[in-house]
């Protein structure tokens, strides 16, 4: 019946009533479910037609609906975080980190130039993958 998300607490709440009877839950009752942040939900029904399937994706993909994307980076440490940005919701869509070798002189300097460039192309592979145009 109601749907209400808790930023504060990164969990979302859903409140209803049971249609139908279980052993352990009688018919009619209230109940409230609530699903914290990386929590894994599974969703069930004996049929699901078009209309339903399409929505669930939309849902489930926030980068189709994303108002903004935004890449923090780190080029020194090469380190970076993709998050998508939608009306309601902030979701990390990648994450990319590579190691650089220890030192900067002669070989091990080519060797950190190349990860550098490796890192790079990783952080534009992340976008063009999660992010719509």
């Amino acid at each position: 019946d109601a749907v209400d998300y808790d930023g504060a607490g990164d969990e979302l709440r859903v409140a209803g009533t049971t249609r139908t009877e279980h052993e352990l839950v009688k018919l009619g009752s209230h109940h409230t479910l609530q699903i914290g942040l990386r929590a894994r939900v599974s969703l069930r029904k004996a049929a699901w037609d078009a209309s339903q399937r399409a929505t669930l994706a939309r849902a489930a993909d926030a980068a189709s609906t994303a108002d903004l994307a935004c890449l923090l980076l780190d080029a020194e440490r090469c380190r970076a975080k993709l998050f998508v940005l939608t009306e309601r919701l902030v979701k990390q869509a990648a994450a990319v980190e590579l190691a650089l070798p220890k030192g900067t002189h002669g070989a091990r300097s080519k060797r950190a130039d190349a990860q550098k460039a490796k890192f790079l192309h990783r952080c534009r592979d992340a976008l063009a993958a999660h992010v719509r145009w």
